[in-house]
């Protein structure tokens, strides 16, 4: 049975799909089957743990095959439905004292766990299944396909992975049955062996793995102290590739909750590691990030911690030389003056007012950061460029709102005419057909745009004049002593 989606839709508008009736047949039935499970468990639970009678060693292994074959079956069900349904739960409604009650889904997923705590099967062999034994990151569908001929820990095979992550986030980020593991894990261990979990939660399409993946993720980043991650991890791939994991989340999700959600962690992620590994993994965003508005946040992370640096001075990753290795990065336009402005308007920005905080903060004379060892560089390859593109584009689109309102007067001369519509592209996007006055309303929020750039390509320029204007007593100076 296919789950709705719920594509676009708020957190209050999610909640009105328990009341379509496709999903209440599915959570009924679900609850049809977990009973009908019950017996079962509770005949295991008996014959192992209840000493109705001495097991013979056969008995004992047909019994802890059915043990095992549950356990298979529970983490099916929490694969599908229940990784694909909200299974948070909080006592009371938000902004209200209102008792909530629990959805279909919630209470399949509290008897899940409650069914495999009984069995006593271990929650750690669970938690540790897909790092020690390399679980693929496939979809559900391939679960019966995984490693059949590859026994897991128990003699476990094939277990869906958004079952195991949706078995893990029901015990870390809603607490259920959370004492069945082990107290003495960290959450930097914890990470590391829910990696292949998460990785897969996030890369779903639908929203709520997405959320279970992020609110898994916050609960284990949050538990580890700043610059504790050393920046070897990043030798495995998940460690380098979960920053561009989290901006595709923020970029491509519909949904406002989500993309907040993952903007808080990737951040909060960068942060957790040593300066080297912080700056290796804002340089490989630098290089292959192509979103700008997701390369403007990752400048702005790199002034940041220039600015940390700077006050601080403890850490050489962000100063000189490494430091200058970045500035080619970020002060570059993929395709020079022709490059589109606009849409890269939010790396631009960031590009050029960490530029002028850099000239103000670190002057000529000190020059820690190195920037000043860059800037013909910089003019050259950013600063011209941009003042021409800049010039460019305002030219455009002066052009074209006097071609509207050209058009609009003639329309009022000749009022029979029928009103024309015509397509606009900005940002290297083709907007709707739209009439004029919305027309103007675009193309005037791209100018002012273009204004806001250009104010600070000229702020910048003053602050290099007037840094060449108190260099040339100084230069006269030394050849007036030369000359002597």
């Amino acid at each position: 049975m296919d789950f709705p989606s719920s594509e676009g839709l708020d957190e209050k508008q999610r909640r009105l799909l328990l009341e379509d009736p496709g999903v209440h047949k599915l959570g009924r039935n679900t609850i049809a089957v977990l009973e009908f499970l019950a017996p079962f468990v509770f005949q295991v639970e008996q014959m192992l743990y209840g000493n109705v009678k001495e097991l013979s060693k056969l008995e004992r292994i047909e019994v802890e095959n059915s043990k095992i074959e549950i356990a298979k079956f529970l983490i099916r069900i929490l694969d599908y439905p229940l990784a694909r349904t909200d299974l948070a739960w909080k006592e009371t409604e938000e902004d209200s004292d209102k008792p909530r009650y629990k959805a279909d889904f919630r209470l399949c997923a509290e008897q899940a766990m409650t069914y495999l705590s009984r069995l006593q099967f271990s929650f750690n062999q669970l938690l540790c299944y897909g790092k020690e034994f390399n679980l693929p990151i496939a979809p559900s569908s391939e679960a019966d396909d995984l490693g059949e001929d590859d026994p897991g820990p128990g003699d476990i095979k094939g277990l869906p992975v958004l079952g195991l992550g949706c078995f893990v986030y029901l015990v870390k980020v809603e607490e259920l049955r959370e004492d069945r593991l082990p107290n003495v894990y960290s959450s930097e261990y914890l990470l590391q062996l829910t990696s292949v979990y998460i990785a897969a939660l996030l890369r779903r399409p639908e929203e709520e793995p997405v959320l279970k993946g992020l609110s898994l993720l916050s609960l284990l980043v949050d538990g580890i102290e700043d610059a504790a991650l050393h920046h070897r991890l990043l030798d495995n791939t998940f460690y380098e590739d979960l920053p561009q994991m989290l901006s595709v989340v923020m970029v491509m999700s519909p949904l406002n909750t989500i993309r907040q959600a993952a903007l808080r962690v990737f951040s909060v992620y960068i942060r957790k590691f040593d300066w080297k590994g912080r700056y290796r993994l804002l340089q490989l965003l630098l290089k292959n990030t192509v979103h700008s508005g997701v390369c403007g946040m990752v400048i702005g992370m790199v002034k940041d911690n220039v600015h940390h640096t700077l006050q601080h001075r403890d850490n050489e990753w962000f100063v000189g030389q490494r430091l200058g290795d970045l500035f080619s990065l970020i002060f570059s336009l993929p395709n020079g003056a022709e490059s589109d402005m606009l849409e890269l308007s939010d790396k631009v920005m960031a590009a050029l007012n960490c530029l002028r905080f850099l000239l103000l903060r670190d002057p000529v004379s000190v020059n820690e950061t190195g920037i000043w060892s860059h800037i013909p560089h910089i003019e050259q390859g950013f600063i011209a460029p941009l003042h021409t593109g800049i010039k460019l584009s305002m030219a455009h689109y002066q052009a074209r709102m006097t071609a509207v309102v050209n058009e609009h007067k003639a329309r009022g001369k000749n009022k029979s005419a029928a009103v024309p519509t015509s397509t606009l592209t900005v940002a290297g996007h083709q907007l709707p057909v739209m009439p004029p006055s919305q027309q103007m309303h675009v193309m005037k929020s791209a100018c002012h745009t273009y204004e806001l750039m250009q104010s600070i390509v000229g702020r910048v320029r003053d602050i290099l004049s007037a840094n060449e204007r108190s260099s040339e007593p100084q230069r006269s100076e030394v050849k007036g002593e030369s000359m002597s």
